[in-house]
């Protein structure tokens, strides 16, 4: 009976996990809980019944600790740690989605002839919804509220939609996805999102490096034709967003709330909090009695759009490094794969991939959005599962 129950778990846990990303990518938020909460019922399920690598068990203690020294280092500097803080829930939801992802790779042979023709349902239906909201309903920013939200997927979205196209050999579904891949660019350009446009330079930039000879010259040439032709043209205000952030770069928004977060930095005058930070909630409660833009406009802000000055607020410079250097970890991790595979592997273009998906998170929320925001760590989330999942498949 259980042999029987194992499959059929295996494939209902895979397609909730893959709708809780969906749902997400759609900021479709109520949609997206109820998965993620069903994700992390099945990972408790599943820690029981799929086979126990090595591996996975490592992943749920890693996990463990980590939600465990993130509550005792909340309850240490903060006096408004609650146990009810949606930051614990965004950080337990992404730890069960690492560990979900880990979990599958259990019987990544019985998954492997879905995970190409799931990506390409993905990308179309993400291109199809955006295109109905935009199009057909009106609504400028598509599914969701905020014109990043929606730059930050249709770029990834971009991205994957490429990589299914050097990766599939059927004509149709290669012009199908060249479509998306048009209307996806289109939407990203028509945000006037810069940090987006930016975080996908660097990508593109990180995409060339790690290529070689010709397919490298090809992608700089390529991407320079573009942005030429795109300020040629100013489509989508394309030349005078740039423009205006070159004129105005010591005016702009972002650069006012900098200063006004780093006068609130300096005024700290406990030199422990310094090394361990305020507390994840502390930025949002303290930072409108120094915020000119509180005083003028009577604007707030939940974050300083900065994810230096936000970590160092909120956790202090040993929480900064700790943060950072996992990131920079996992960077690292998915480039040394890369370069192990890059001749003959089968999954050389899956880390290029993800390479340029964790840039485009990465460089595109740093100035946008507070780090702990679902959207970014379940990306980061996804990125470190599916890194360990690799790594998983290709030692066994």
């Amino acid at each position: 009976m259980l042999n029987k129950i194992k499959p059929s778990l295996l494939f209902v846990h895979f397609y909730v996990i893959v709708l809780s990303v969906f749902f997400q990518a759609l900021t479709l938020g109520e949609m997206y809980r109820t998965f993620a909460y069903i994700n992390l019922a099945l990972v408790f399920i599943g820690l029981g019944l799929y086979p126990q690598k090595t591996l996975s068990r490592k992943t749920s203690v890693f996990a463990s600790v980590f939600l465990l020294i993130f509550i005792v280092w909340e309850g240490l500097v903060s006096s408004y740690f609650s146990f009810t803080d949606k930051s614990l829930r965004h950080l337990c939801l992404a730890m069960a989605l690492v560990m979900g992802v880990v979990l599958l790779s259990a019987y990544h042979e019985k998954l492997k002839p879905k995970l190409m023709s799931t990506l390409i349902g993905l990308v179309y239906l993400y291109t199809l919804c955006q295109l109905i909201a935009v199009y057909f309903m009106g609504r400028p920013y598509g599914t969701t509220k905020n014109p990043h939200y929606l730059a930050i997927y249709s770029a990834i979205f971009l991205v994957v939609s490429i990589y299914l196209i050097v990766k599939n050999n059927a004509i149709i579904h290669r012009w199908l996805l060249g479509f998306s891949a048009l209307v996806l660019g289109t939407l990203l350009l028509y945000t006037s999102s810069r940090p987006v446009w930016i975080a996908l330079l660097v990508a593109i930039f990180l995409l060339a490096v790690s290529l070689r000879g010709r397919a490298a010259w090809s992608i700089l040439i390529g991407t320079i034709l573009l942005f030429a032709g795109l300020v040629i043209t100013n489509a989508g205000n394309f030349k005078l967003r740039w423009e205006d952030l070159i004129m105005h770069a010591n005016t702009e928004e972002r650069v006012t709330i900098w200063q006004d977060a780093w006068q609130m930095q300096k005024s700290t005058s406990q030199p422990i909090q310094w090394v361990f930070g305020h507390g994840i909630e502390s930025f949002e409660r303290n930072f409108a009695d120094y915020s000119r833009y509180h005083k003028n406009e009577h604007i707030d802000f939940n974050s300083p759009h900065n994810i230096v000055l936000e970590l160092l607020y909120q956790f202090g410079i040993a929480g900064l490094i700790l943060i950072l250097s996992a990131i920079v970890l996992l960077y690292r991790k998915i480039i040394s794969a890369y370069l192990k595979c890059r001749n003959d592997g089968e999954y050389a273009w899956v880390y290029l991939m993800m390479l340029l998906v964790l840039t485009i998170d990465f460089f595109g929320t740093s100035i946008i959005l507070p780090f702990f925001v679902s959207i970014n760590i379940n990306l980061l989330a996804l990125i470190a599962g599916m890194t360990i999942y690799l790594s998983n498949i290709e030692k066994h």
